[in-house]
């Protein structure tokens, strides 16, 4: 009760977060899509189907991305500060159809120049590479400008239940252990739980260059991290309404996202325990392949 004046408060840095949810929305359907048809096919048969097919569907649900963040812009955007009718949502159809195929463009130029200079037969043929980006550019960026136009135009603007106020509510400081720094990093620990068993066996079939064909297990621990990951930014976001905090958008995001920094540390474990490499180029190519993991 003490808070309901602010808890409906747009958050801050709202474009980012709704780029950053679109994203992750769509690398959730990415995932489940390439699971479901790894499962009722056979994927793993065949070098390079995955990741062919993984680009493809990458590109397909670009429209997904661009739909999520669109919609979540317009709830939560400050009528305020931007007016209806003003141009504030084209910053964040830009973002949103650029910001990750951007990102693994500069990871695959960077391990393609390593490639090259060690001669070696990882580099990816300068054909490939303008096929990706003729795949971003051609589809991904035009399907994500249509979400962001479809939820322009479908999302209904959300009737709060009380009247934001016009000056926001002072936090009262908290100790230490009660902080969000503190509470973000321990909410992934219980989602990380959930999955570093299945975690160990992607990592012996990728690093060791075996065949992964348990698909349907992996899609079950899957399902599973997403509802543990659910219910921890629940109870993460109910602990900080519970202490009159009402900024709980980022902590709410960021405590649902700091698995992968569990998953990030325990690639770091596996590359000095379980595996022999050495040099710059395998460093470069592990831990890129583990950060594009994480994320």
């Amino acid at each position: 009760k003490q808070i309901h004046g602010d808890v409906f408060r747009s958050p801050p840095e709202l474009m980012m977060l709704s780029v950053l949810l679109g994203n992750g929305v769509q690398l959730i359907v990415l995932f489940l899509l390439i699971a479901l048809a790894s499962l009722l096919g056979s994927f793993y048969m065949n070098r390079g189907s995955t990741a062919k097919w993984s680009l493809i569907l990458y590109s397909l649900t670009a429209v997904v991305s661009g739909f999520v963040s669109g919609r979540y812009y317009k709830l939560n955007r400050d009528k305020r500060r931007s007016p209806t009718g003003s141009n504030d949502w084209k910053p964040v159809m830009f973002l949103n159809a650029c910001l990750l195929p951007a990102a693994g463009i500069i990871m695959l130029v960077y391990l393609n120049c390593f490639s090259l200079w060690y001669s070696t037969i990882n580099v990816v043929p300068f054909q490939s590479l303008a096929l990706i980006a003729g795949l971003v550019l051609l589809v991904c960026v035009p399907l994500s400008a249509i979400g962001t136009f479809a939820a322009r135009y479908v999302t209904v603007a959300k009737k709060v239940p009380c009247r934001v106020g016009s000056v926001p509510r002072p936090v009262q400081p908290r100790k230490w252990y009660l902080t969000t720094f503190t509470l973000v990093p321990v909410a992934g620990i219980l989602p990380f739980g959930s999955i570093f068993i299945e975690m160990y066996f992607m990592f012996s079939s990728f690093w060791n260059y075996k065949f992964y064909y348990v698909y349907g297990f992996l899609l079950l621990v899957f399902v599973i991290l997403v509802m543990v990951t659910v219910c921890v930014t629940i109870v993460h976001t109910y602990t900080m309404l519970n202490f009159e905090d009402h900024h709980w958008h980022w902590p709410a995001f960021a405590s649902g996202g700091s698995v992968s920094i569990y998953v990030l540390l325990y690639s770091v474990y596996y590359y000095f325990a379980k595996t022999a490499m050495t040099g710059l180029l395998q460093f470069s190519f592990y831990y890129c392949y583990m950060i594009a993991l994480s994320v």
